[in-house]
C-alpha cells in the first residue's frame, strides 16, 4: 500500500485504518510507523535494489534521462532512470531520486550524476544521458561528465509550438480569452451550474471545462478542444452570468478551430515519443518527417491560422530538422527495420548514417578476431600422411575465414547490405522481435541494436517521476525525509519490472 499506492507512512497509526485491520483479521498487529518507516521499507528495497543491480551488471549499453524539480515545500530533487535492452524487451527503471542540497550549479548536478552512476556501476556503459535544454545540467553531462548529452525532443516540441504562437500576437490574444472563460467558470459555482443544466437541456454529454498550465502547450490545446466541444451551450449561456468575460467572436471561433487543428499532429508526436515500453530514438527521425507533412497538408480557414502555420513549419525546421543528421538519432532510425534508410529524408544524411555503422561494425569485427587469435590455441600437428576425404572442404573454409579476418570492412559492408535487403518490418511490429530472431545472421548489428535503440527520446521518464513525487510529498507527508522519498518512488517504480 504504501509503494505501491502512495499511502503515507503515518496510515499506520489512522484510527479508522486501524479499527479497519482488526475487522479484517482481529490477530493480526499492524507494525507501527517506526518498524515500517527504519525495517520493513529500507529491507525491501534492498531487496530490488540488488535485483536490478544483477539486471544492470549483465547488460553492456544503457541509457539515461534525468532532471530537477522543486516540491511546494522548496526542497529539490534530481531523478535518473535507465534504459536497456533486455530478453529482446525494452527495460526501464528509476535509478534515484536524490534531494539536492544547496545552489543548482553544473559542478553540483555533475558531482550527484556521477556518484549516482557509480552507485550503480554504470557509468562506463552509458550511451547518452537525456535532459532539457537547461545550461546547468548539459554542461554537468558534457563538459564535467565527458557524456554525450541529448536534449529531450519533447521539450523542443513544446519550445516550437511556444515560438510560433508568440509570432502570431492573435492567437495569444485568443488563448488568453479563453484562459479567462475557463477561470471564471472555475471559480463561478453559478456558473457551472447553468452549464451543466444548458448541456442536460440540449442532450448532449455535460462536460466541464478544463483549466491550462500555460508553461505545458498540450494543456493548452486540451483547454482550447474543450471549449470547441462545448461551445453550444457555452454561447447560450454566457450573456446571462453576471460579470462574464469577453466572449470569442465568429472569426475567433474560427481561428480557434484553426489552433485545434494543426496542433493535433504535434501532441500526437509528443506522445508517441513520451513511451517507455518501446523504442522511440529511433521514431524520431521519420516523426519529423511526418509532422511536417502532416502539418503542411493541414487547410486552414483563417489568416491567423495560415500565418500559425508557417511559423509552425519554419520552427520546427530550424530547432528539429538537423536531428536527421545527428548520430545517435540517425544510428537508432537506421537500426530499426521498420525504416532503415527509407526514413531519411537526405540522402547525404542516410549514406553518412551507413558509413558511420560500417566503421562501428568494422571495430567490433577486429576487437572480436583480436580477442579470438589471442586466445585460440594453436591448432596440434597433424599426420598428413593420411589424406581425409574432408581436408580439401577444411582448406577452403580456413582460407575464407582468413579473408573476413583480414578484411573487417569488407565484411561489415557486406553485413550492411544484407540487412538493407532484407524485407521490412510492419510498423506495428515491435524492432527487437526481429533483432532477437536476426542475431546470428548479423551479430554486430545485433550489438549495435541493443546500443542504439536502448536511447529515449525525451525526459519524460524523469518527468513522471516527478509526478509520482508530488503525490507522495503533500499536506500529510511535508516531513517526509529524501531519503525515504527515493526508496518509495524506487519501489513504486522497479517492483514490477521483468526480472526485478
Amino acid at each position: 500500500m504504501i509503494t505501491n499506492d502512495l499511502q503515507p507512512l503515518s496510515i499506520v497509526d489512522n484510527v479508522g485504518f486501524v479499527e479497519y485491520t482488526k475487522k479484517l483479521q482481529p490477530l493480526y498487529s499492524l507494525p507501527n510507523r517506526k518498524v515500517l518507516s527504519n525495517t520493513m521499507l529500507p529491507f525491501k528495497y534492498n531487496e530490488v535494489r540488488k535485483k536490478l543491480h544483477y539486471l544492470l551488471n549483465i547488460v553492456t549499453h544503457i541509457s539515461v534521462t534525468t532532471d530537477m524539480w522543486t516540491s511546494d515545500s522548496q526542497k529539490s530533487f534530481l531523478s535518473v532512470t535507465s534504459h536497456f535492452v533486455r530478453d529482446n524487451k525494452m527495460i526501464s527503471a528509476v535509478l534515484s531520486t536524490k534531494e539536492i542540497l544547496g545552489n543548482h550549479t553544473s559542478q553540483n548536478i555533475a558531482t550527484e550524476l556521477k556518484l549516482i552512476f557509480d552507485e550503480w556501476s554504470v557509468f562506463d556503459k552509458i550511451v547518452t544521458v537525456v535532459s532539457d535544454n537547461g545550461a546547468n545540467i548539459k554542461k554537468a553531462i558534457i563538459e564535467m561528465l565527458q557524456k554525450h548529452h541529448h536534449p529531450c525532443v519533447a521539450h523542443t516540441l513544446n519550445l516550437c509550438v511556444i515560438d510560433a504562437i508568440k509570432a502570431v500576437p492573435q492567437v495569444t490574444v485568443l488563448i488568453t480569452k479563453c484562459r479567462a472563460i475557463v477561470t471564471y467558470f472555475n471559480h463561478s459555482s453559478q456558473a457551472t451550474e447553468k452549464i451543466k443544466n444548458m448541456q442536460k437541456q440540449m442532450g448532449v454529454t455535460e462536460l466541464r471545462l478544463k483549466q491550462d498550465v500555460p508553461t505545458r502547450w498540450n494543456s493548452t490545446l486540451i483547454m482550447m478542444e474543450r471549449i470547441c466541444l462545448v461551445k453550444e451551450p457555452l454561447s447560450a449561456i454566457i450573456t446571462s452570468l453576471p460579470n462574464s468575460p469577453d466572449f470569442l467572436n465568429s472569426s475567433e471561433w474560427e481561428t480557434l478551430l484553426d489552433y485545434t487543428n494543426l496542433f493535433k499532429p504535434v501532441e500526437a508526436m509528443t506522445t508517441e515519443l513520451s513511451g517507455e515500453n518501446y523504442p522511440t530514438m529511433s521514431l524520431v527521425v521519420p516523426l519529423i518527417r511526418g509532422l511536417q507533412y502532416a502539418v503542411r497538408n493541414r487547410k486552414m480557414k483563417t489568416v491567423e491560422g495560415e500565418s500559425l502555420k508557417s511559423r509552425l513549419l519554419e520552427v520546427v525546421w530550424r530547432r528539429l530538422g538537423q536531428l536527421e543528421s545527428d548520430k545517435m538519432c540517425a544510428k537508432s532510425t537506421f537500426l530499426d527495420p521498420r525504416f532503415k534508410k527509407i526514413a531519411f529524408g537526405n540522402e547525404i544524411y542516410a549514406n553518412n548514417t551507413t558509413k558511420w555503422l560500417v566503421e562501428e561494425v568494422t571495430s567490433l569485427i577486429r576487437q572480436q578476431n583480436t580477442s579470438v587469435s589471442t586466445n585460440t590455441p594453436r591448432e596440434a600437428s597433424v599426420d598428413k600422411s593420411e589424406v581425409s576425404l574432408w581436408d580439401l572442404l577444411d582448406v577452403r573454409v580456413a582460407e575464407a575465414k582468413t579473408i573476413c579476418q583480414n578484411a573487417p570492412n569488407v565484411n561489415a559492408n557486406i553485413q550492411l547490405e544484407q540487412y538493407l535487403r532484407q524485407n521490412f518490418v510492419d510498423r506495428s511490429n515491435n524492432p527487437l522481435d526481429y533483432w532477437n530472431r536476426s542475431q546470428s545472421t548479423f551479430p554486430e548489428l545485433y550489438m549495435l541494436s541493443k546500443k542504439y535503440l536502448c536511447i529515449p527520446a525525451t525526459s519524460v521518464p524523469s518527468d513522471r517521476v516527478f509526478s509520482r513525487a508530488g503525490q507522495i510529498i503533500n499536506d500529510r507527508r511535508n516531513r517526509l525525509k529524501g531519503d525515504k522519498l527515493d526508496m518509495i518512488i524506487f519501489l513504486n517504480s522497479n517492483l514490477n519490472i521483468e526480472g526485478v
